[in-house]
């Protein structure tokens, strides 16, 4: 039995991003955030019980909704995110031990995300063919629009309806939704250890 909230009836919790320090520090704890390396991401789902646990490592038609927890150098950022797919493949976190060597790839997804925080904000909603994460790269071939502006994961941030920059850790740029970046982080890391 699967007590995952990644079913049919799984549901975008209410707060929408605005988590107290309690749920904050239970999501941090099933990331698993102290032992991250730096700039690596975890997704962690809340189960029917009311725990918070590590996404699944794969998975086929889903529904559901997860936070991202990543380990930046400005401190931790937390994000919701909704979404449903066809395919969802991801390395298992316990057994990647190097960021760049991760994976996060959905095929045929619908999303929509929420983060909030006191240097920035991104919100958005799209469809994608395929998107996610290999490696350093970061790619999404689909359509969506989103609105961000500020500091989101030690790099400044800003777009209007899916369209916009990223420059600093990491360096991309978004058209309508679809939208390809490099996590100049992970390379550093890659090289210097």
């Amino acid at each position: 039995h699967n007590e995952a909230n990644t079913g049919p009836s799984a549901s975008i919790p209410s707060t929408m991003g605005m988590l107290d320090t309690e749920n904050k520090d239970k999501i941090k704890k099933a990331a698993g955030y102290d032992s991250m390396k730096l700039f690596e991401s975890r997704d962690v789902i809340k189960k029917q019980n009311g725990d918070y646990a590590l996404a699944p490592g794969s998975t086929e038609l889903y529904v559901g909704a997860y936070w991202t927890v990543t380990k930046n150098l400005s401190g931790p950022s937390i994000v919701l995110n909704g979404e449903a797919g066809l395919v969802k493949a991801r390395t298992d976190p316990n057994k990647t031990t190097k960021p760049y060597a991760a994976v996060d790839v959905g095929i045929g997804q619908a999303e929509a995300h929420a983060k909030f925080s006191p240097a920035g904000f991104d919100v958005g909603a799209g469809v994608s063919l395929a998107g996610g994460s290999v490696s350093v790269f970061d790619f999404n071939i689909g359509a969506g629009v989103g609105i961000a502006a500020g500091i989101n994961d030690d790099s400044v941030e800003v777009k209007v309806l899916g369209t916009g920059v990223t420059i600093g850790r990491k360096v991309g740029f978004s058209v309508l939704g679809s939208s390809f970046g490099i996590d100049l982080g992970k390379i550093g890391q890659a090289i210097f250890g």
